[in-house]
């Protein structure tokens, strides 16, 4: 995480020297503060800010809009809380708060960066804007359930079933890790999806995962896991 010390300002907006968040980013963006980062330009980064955006404040964004492609233009994204559901046509979701926060990302290539003299795309490979507020809590365990696994969390996941845990035996031993790391503040940590998935969540996840290495010939193509504290594959039916 950046020291605050290490920030620069350029017009009321903030240079960072590399591509990580710092303490009351969050807060920046909703001022309307622009944040530019010197690191490389292209999605990549922009990816890579997300997550780790995601994972200081607890919320999970999706992509709204994005273009890729230009001679001056690497990628731009929209990102928006995932608190507001695009999807209207389907069934209500209680996680539908149509949240209005956005999260705007701009990485512009290194020939239209050489062209700006006077403002952060000149010498940052990208510049995030915030517009908008939460409509809701985002430390709740109403909120925190909703969130999205994280990849530490999936590969965690990948190395039990490798050592031969069954879904249920892999969430008991995340549930367990979570009680000995966080002691009194494990009941928030346990409601946070992305630390500690549903079960339903990981069965589908060990058959998107381990499925095409141990195809079934069943037609329904059932879920294929390992047995705990078995060397044996067995399919649930």
């Amino acid at each position: 995480m950046l020291e605050k010390e290490e920030l620069r300002r350029l017009k009321g907006d903030i240079i960072c020297p590399r591509l990580d968040v710092f303490d009351g980013i969050h807060e920046e963006l909703e001022k309307g503060t622009a944040i530019g980062f010197e690191c490389p330009v292209g999605q990549a980064s922009a990816e890579l800010f997300r997550k780790l955006y995601e994972e200081v404040t607890r919320t999970t964004l999706s992509v709204d809009t994005c273009t890729k492609g230009g001679k001056f233009l690497a990628y731009r994204a929209t990102y928006v809380c995932h608190h507001n559901v695009r999807d209207r046509g389907r069934k209500a979701s209680a996680k539908d708060t149509q949240c209005p926060w956005r999260l705007h990302v701009v990485s512009k290539t290194r020939s239209s960066m050489s062209r700006i003299s006077d403002n952060l795309h000149a010498s940052c490979g990208l510049v995030v804007r915030g517009l908008g507020h939460h409509n809701h809590a985002t430390d709740i365990p109403a909120a925190l359930k909703h969130r999205r696994v994280s990849d530490a969390t999936e590969a965690k996941l990948k190395s039990l079933f490798r050592h031969y845990h069954s879904p249920s035996t892999a969430l008991q031993t995340l549930d367990m890790e979570l009680r000995e790391e966080w002691g009194e503040e494990y009941p928030l940590k346990a409601a946070d999806r992305s630390l500690l998935p549903d079960l339903s969540y990981v069965y589908r996840f060990v058959s998107l995962s381990f499925h095409p290495a141990y195809p079934s010939s069943h037609p329904t193509v059932p879920i294929p896991i390992y047995a705990c504290h078995s060397k044996q594959l067995i399919t649930m039916q």
